[in-house]
């Protein structure tokens, strides 16, 4: 599995993005708006485990789905704000769809996917193939 260090400057909003945001929240009814938990991604000897912020979503309202070792976490952060406060001066937190793709590569066992959800916290264990995982190798004297 190729993994690629995160730098913080990479994660940027875009004003389209929250101008949709904005009328989604406000009870537009023809405004979609997917956005991207944050997720941490820890390699161990055993395989890889993906952590994911999932804060204010019930378990029921997540999927995952694996396909040809893309495996995908989806689901929705529904709405429960009320507008009618006249001191309302800043909506920071999404809601609607979500949706984050990892590609597992060669190394993972499909058969060795585990989920729990805690606390609003999603926490997926891969397990890694067995030739793939490291191995110490003696060395011989002759």
């Amino acid at each position: 599995m190729a993994v690629i260090r995160w730098q913080p400057e990479q994660r940027k909003f875009n004003e389209p993005a929250n101008r949709d945001f904005k009328a989604a929240i406000q009870g537009r009814e023809n405004v979609s708006v997917t956005w991207e938990p944050v997720a941490d991604m820890v390699e161990t000897d055993e395989g890889y485990r993906i952590t994911m912020e999932l804060a204010g979503v019930t378990k029921e309202d997540v999927k995952l789905n694996l396909v040809e070792n893309m495996l995908t976490v989806k689901g929705e952060k529904k709405n429960d704000l009320q507008i009618s406060e006249k001191n309302f001066y800043r909506i920071e937190r999404y809601f609607g769809n979500f949706q984050r793709t990892f590609h597992l590569g060669e190394k993972m066992d499909v058969n060795k996917i585990h989920a729990t959800f805690k606390d609003g916290i999603l926490t997926i264990t891969l397990g890694k193939k067995e030739e793939s995982k490291p191995r110490e190798i003696s060395i011989q004297v002759k």
